[in-house]
């Protein structure tokens, strides 16, 4: 059998992508909550700060022009 250095080019052995892909730190993406809340981010309630609730507005089915 031939040292591993005599080898044809075309048979050494490469990497495969698989193996060179998880030696390469990958972007994590955010969370989509996160993501959402990013522009609210400036927006925020005072101490002892409620949100108001919205009690007695009535809700009217869209009309679809019929």
């Amino acid at each position: 059998m031939k040292d591993k250095s005599q080898r044809p080019a075309k048979l050494k052995k490469r990497k495969s992508k698989r193996r060179i892909a998880s030696n390469v730190k990958a972007h994590q993406r955010k969370g989509l909550g996160t993501r959402i809340a990013e522009p609210f981010g400036d927006i925020a309630l005072g101490p002892g700060e409620e949100i108001p609730e919205l009690r007695g507005f009535t809700m009217e089915p869209p009309d679809f022009g019929e």
